[in-house]
């Protein structure tokens, strides 16, 4: 995350290979829970990406396909953030739909995800990136006013 606030034309670079290892992660079963720039390890003189920082686990509340969809999710959510270059990646949301379509399994984009949309802030601000996520995950926003129980833990 510090290289973006400094190197902001780094934001797709980044944001692509760590799409891509968030893919591979998946792949091999871990789901991370805490996915954002600061938990990447990035090369700077190569492609070399690696994820950090595994201190949460899955959760009872949430599907694999629903946990799998927030890594991503919450990626969106910190890249965004004005000092990490976010305007770079909102001034082309055509390549950020590509990328996900092309990156995220089917079966990950269709989870259901109404629980998302309180946790991800800057998404909710920036309504032409939600309506583009919302073409993406499909059911983002599904029944977001069912009053639906968002986290049977904080009970």
């Amino acid at each position: 995350s510090r290289m973006l606030v400094k190197r902001r034309d780094m934001a797709w670079p980044i944001l692509e290979r760590a799409v891509d290892a968030i893919r591979r992660m998946h792949a091999a079963g871990v789901i991370h829970l805490d996915m954002n720039t600061g938990n990447f390890l990035v090369q700077k003189t190569g492609p070399g990406i690696s994820i950090i920082d595994f201190e949460f686990g899955p959760v009872p509340w949430l599907d694999e396909r629903q946990q799998m969809a927030y890594d991503y999710l919450l990626l969106i959510n910190d890249i965004v953030k004005p000092r990490r270059g976010g305007q770079v990646i909102l001034s082309d949301l055509p390549r950020l739909k590509e990328l996900l379509e092309s990156t995220v399994p089917p079966q990950v984009r269709a989870a259901e995800l109404r629980f998302c949309l309180k946790r991800l802030n800057r998404m909710a601000a920036e309504p032409t990136l939600r309506e583009m996520l919302e073409r993406v995950f499909p059911r983002l926003n599904e029944d977001a006013d069912s009053g639906a129980k968002e986290n049977p833990a904080e009970d």
